[in-house]
């Protein structure tokens, strides 16, 4: 007999410590669907856009962005979360092209790392402009792209 599981079988029972210290057991979601995720360090190179917080409304950062901008709302990524002024969760969910342009943001982040992107990010807005920024312009042609919600899940 194994210790191991494998795709299809049964979980056994247990019962774990949630992000708020709340006892959750298996057997609480009866008859549901469950995932789990683990992860093995967060916020470190390891860490995945999908055990980190996606979201973050009321964002003094995209209030920021929005007055520098001129813009009544914002959403803007920093690393794995996209900030968000003016705007909820739900409407971001429901406006599939600033979703699709958001993530992809995140997995530019992702992709570059922090210090890289900060320093390509900030070359290339003052050399070319917000508008022709080889990132941005990645983001507006992939904000179609509904694919890029397949990389994330989102709570």
């Amino acid at each position: 007999m194994t210790n191991e599981l494998e795709k299809g079988m049964k979980a056994p029972a247990f019962a774990l410590k949630d992000q708020h210290g709340n006892k959750v057991a298996l057997k609480d979601f009866k008859g549901q669907k469950v995932a789990l995720f683990f992860y093995p360090e967060d916020d470190t190179p390891t860490c995945t856009v999908e055990a980190c917080n996606l979201f973050k409304t009321n964002s003094w950062l995209a209030k920021l962005a929005a007055a520098i901008l001129h813009k009544d709302n914002c959403a803007m990524v920093i690393r794995h979360t996209i900030h968000l002024h003016q705007i909820t969760k739900a409407a971001i969910l429901q406006d599939e092209r600033l979703l699709c342009h958001e993530l992809t943001h995140v997995m530019q982040w992702r992709q570059q790392g922090v210090v890289k992107f900060l320093l390509l990010y900030s070359w290339y807005s003052l050399r070319y402009g917000y508008y022709q920024n080889p990132f941005e312009k990645e983001a507006r042609a992939k904000e179609n792209d509904s694919s890029i919600r397949d990389h994330f899940i989102f709570k």
